[in-house]
């Protein structure tokens, strides 16, 4: 009896899910750093990480679209690199400022009382503003990278690019002192 009416309602179960898309975790285009500084300036005094990003698969699915830093209330918030100030405002009752490094990449600070305005340059380390309360339990900054079809993990930006010398054609499928793959 039991197998039947399973055998009948069958056909009336929604499909199964397809498998979830993995987060595209390939790195945010470069923003343009000066060759004297290896990474992009820390906006706060401390680099203690109180939160990762978690960067969802899709633009609408739950997740923590940047990284929280420890800070001190009223402290200065400076520019991580140099460009344009895109907002200065609120966004949802939250005091933020959004940087425009060109090629369409910006960085986000909130809770952050502005004090430049939209439209205004600011150098790397140029302060943008201060820290608010009202982000995390403890006081914090929040700093997101995006560009303008996803966002990135702001982590990125402070890390120190590594480069590797390969010796002619090693590692990269050419022959020997030759431009050609080899067959």
């Amino acid at each position: 009896m039991l197998l039947t009416l399973a055998l009948v309602a069958l056909p009336f179960l929604p499909p199964p899910l397809p498998p979830p898309v993995p987060p595209d975790i390939s790195p945010p285009p470069a923003l343009v750093i000066e060759a004297s500084q290896s990474a992009a300036q820390w906006p706060v005094h401390s680099r203690q990480v109180l939160r990762r990003a978690s960067i969802p698969a899709h633009p609408w699915a739950a997740g923590h679209r940047g990284i929280d830093i420890a800070a001190v209330a009223d402290e200065p918030v400076r520019a991580v690199s140099a460009g344009r100030v895109h907002f200065a405002g609120e966004v949802a009752g939250r005091p933020a400022v959004s940087v425009d490094h060109g090629g369409g990449l910006r960085t986000t600070y909130t809770p952050v009382v502005a004090v430049v305005r939209p439209g205004q340059r600011v150098e790397r380390g140029e302060v943008i503003g201060t820290v608010a309360a009202g982000h995390c339990p403890t006081v914090c900054l929040h700093l997101g990278l995006r560009d303008d079809e996803r966002y990135y993990d702001p982590l990125t930006l402070f890390e120190t690019p590594r480069m590797r010398l390969w010796p002619s054609g090693a590692g990269m499928g050419l022959a020997e002192g030759s431009a050609q793959p080899v067959r």
